[in-house]
């Protein structure tokens, strides 16, 4: 006799209708924001002191950043008092892009080369911190290795 196991799967529209009531009960940051810049999607967290430090955040393979991703910036930004880019890699939430497809890596990299000069036209004095999760983080360890950042 085999031992009998519930097969649990994770309902991500359940969970992101849980993670963004979540995050509206957080404690209040003075602005967030969402942009749309050359076909990528991604929102900015800016607490009431001046832009210091942004810390550009990139989601895990099969989500986007409404998956609980914006419970993190909204922390960061008011206990620490950075500030926080949460980013749709492209094919992913609102970003361009076929839906699960890549057609190549070096896509991804430039859009982390174009983000940040986008980011800097408005905020030239920060410094920027790159932190992924998951698949974000294999993204990321890949632009470090595999290419020269802009």
């Amino acid at each position: 006799m085999g031992i009998k196991r519930d097969l649990k799967v994770l309902d991500f529209e359940r969970f992101s209708a849980a993670a963004a009531d979540y995050e509206q009960s957080l404690r209040f940051i003075s602005s967030v924001t969402t942009h749309h810049e050359e076909g990528l999607r991604y929102r900015f967290y800016e607490g009431p002191q001046p832009v210091k430090d942004i810390v550009i955040v990139y989601h895990g393979g099969g989500v986007n950043l409404d998956a609980g991703y914006g419970i993190l910036a909204r922390q960061l930004v008011a206990e620490s008092g950075l500030s926080v880019c949460l980013v749709d890699m492209h094919g992913h939430g609102e970003s361009k892009g076929i839906k699960g497809h890549l057609p190549d890596p070096r896509l991804l990299w430039q859009n982390v080369d174009m983000l940040i000069t986008a980011l800097k036209r408005s905020h030239p004095q920060a410094q920027y911190h790159l932190l992924g999760h998951s698949s974000g983080a294999g993204m990321l360890i890949n632009y470090f290795t595999c290419h020269k950042p802009a």
